[in-house]
C-alpha cells in the first residue's frame, strides 16, 4: 500500500506546493492515505521554525480542498503553538 508523508516547512514548503503534491495524487487514486507532518527544528535546519496551528489548518485545507479524502495532520507535538 502507498501512503504519502510530507513536511510542513514554513518559509520552505509551504500549502501551496502542498497543494501540488495533493493533485499529482489525486490523479492517481484520491484516497491514497496523505499525512502531513509538522516540520520540527534539528540539526542543520535549525534556521526553519515549526509549523503554528493555523498553517497546519491551511496545508490541510489546501490538501482536502484538491480532493485527496484522506489527509491526516501528524507530528503535532512539533507544531508551535503562539
Amino acid at each position: 500500500m502507498l501512503e504519502v508523508l510530507s513536511l510542513l516547512i514554513p518559509r520552505l514548503v509551504e500549502a501551496d506546493q502542498l497543494g501540488k503534491i495533493a493533485l499529482t495524487l489525486k490523479t492517481v487514486d484520491r484516497g491514497i492515505p496523505f499525512t502531513i507532518l509538522a516540520f520540527f527544528p534539528e540539526h542543520k535546519m535549525k534556521d526553519f521554525r515549526s509549523p503554528t496551528v493555523e498553517e497546519m489548518v491551511r496545508a490541510y485545507e489546501a490538501v482536502k480542498s484538491i480532493g485527496l479524502t484522506n489527509i491526516r495532520l501528524g507530528n503535532v507535538g512539533a507544531i508551535a503553538l503562539r
